[in-house]
């Protein structure tokens, strides 16, 4: 909705800002209408994560344009909170819990206080493979580099959504913590 919002203003400007009490009573119209919407939305993206990995919306004739949903911008879509998905980047992660069927973890940070952990989820299917590089590193108590995506609350990481790991094996010289 705030694409549409933006998009929206975009096109009023465009056709001229004469009138500006005009443009502010459209704008407040779209604005009502993302917050009615809002419930909509949420079950539009409830299969993500559940019988889907990703969801698409857009056209297949511009994909460049196209907006893909994942678990990390579906938990901020049906978030309460303000909520925001970070890009995604490495991580060094200690896993100190495991769900091998669901995928959720619980995962200390290389450079944070082993006492502090953060919630994770793995959506990497080999996680439900046995003897998967995740479960080898968890039993061996090493870190391991990892692949996610955090979803934010006030500039602090909320959850991490682990998409894969980078192949470094516990004993590698070239692992090293930050």
């Amino acid at each position: 909705m705030k694409h549409i919002s933006a998009a929206l203003e975009h096109a009023i400007t465009e056709l001229g800002s004469r009138d500006r009490p005009t443009i502010e009573r459209l704008l407040d119209t779209v604005d009502k209408m993302a917050d009615a919407l809002a419930p909509a939305v949420k079950q539009a993206v409830a299969p993500v994560g559940v019988s889907a990995r990703t969801m698409t919306v857009g056209l297949p004739s511009r994909p460049q344009e196209n907006t893909i949903i994942d678990e990390a911008a579906k938990d901020v879509i049906m978030s309460e909170a303000s909520l925001r998905v970070g890009e995604e980047k490495a991580y060094d992660v200690l896993i100190s819990e495991l769900d091998m069927v669901s995928g959720a973890c619980h995962v200390h940070l290389a450079g944070e206080p082993e006492k502090d952990r953060h919630a994770a989820t793995i959506t990497d299917p080999e996680v439900q493979l046995p003897n998967n590089a995740y479960v080898t590193a968890m039993a061996a108590k090493t870190r391991l580099g990892v692949q996610a995506k955090a979803t934010l609350r006030e500039g602090e990481i909320d959850r991490l959504y682990i998409s894969n790991h980078d192949g470094r094996e516990r004993g590698d010289p070239d692992f090293q913590l930050a």
